[in-house]
């Protein structure tokens, strides 16, 4: 369970990097 968070959290982190590449 612990894993799947920090995959969780990972996967976030990326997803809001691409957003705000996107963005600029």
């Amino acid at each position: 369970m612990q894993e799947n968070k920090e995959k969780i959290k990972i996967i976030s982190n990326e997803r809001l990097e691409m957003n705000g590449f996107l963005l600029r």
